[in-house]
């Protein structure tokens, strides 16, 4: 889908523009005349068109916008949970290479019963 932007004047001579979600040129144009937009003009959508439409509430999407994005990507939630879990591993790492003493509840060694196999009178 791509952002159209449609461009018109009203019955007093005043510019109108809003920017609206659509597969192809013929369906904007469709969409802005089934809500009363008089078309002049359809386009695609520049960046500083959607930030002027945004602000004027004609901004017309029908699509979510992405909820998590890393490095300017969009990516799901197990993909996140992944880069945050490599990036903790990371700093756990290099922290542990720089000889700085870590004391962390969960990776403490357990005390538990001497794991010799040789009995003791044998020894």
């Amino acid at each position: 889908m791509l952002l159209w932007v449609v461009r018109g004047t009203d019955d007093n001579g005043q510019d109108l523009t809003a920017v609206i979600e659509a597969a192809t040129r013929a369906e904007a144009e469709y969409m802005a005349l089934r809500r009363g937009l008089p078309v002049v003009i359809v386009s695609e959508a520049t960046s500083r068109d959607v930030t002027t439409a945004r602000a004027n509430k004609m901004l017309w999407k029908y699509s979510q916008d992405a909820r998590y994005k890393a490095f300017g990507r969009t990516v799901n939630a197990v993909q996140l949970a992944c880069l945050v879990l490599c990036g903790v591993l990371t700093a756990f790492l290099v922290l542990r290479s720089a000889n700085v003493n870590l004391k962390l509840p969960f990776l403490k060694q357990a005390h538990a019963a001497p794991t010799s196999l040789v009995l003791p009178e044998l020894a």
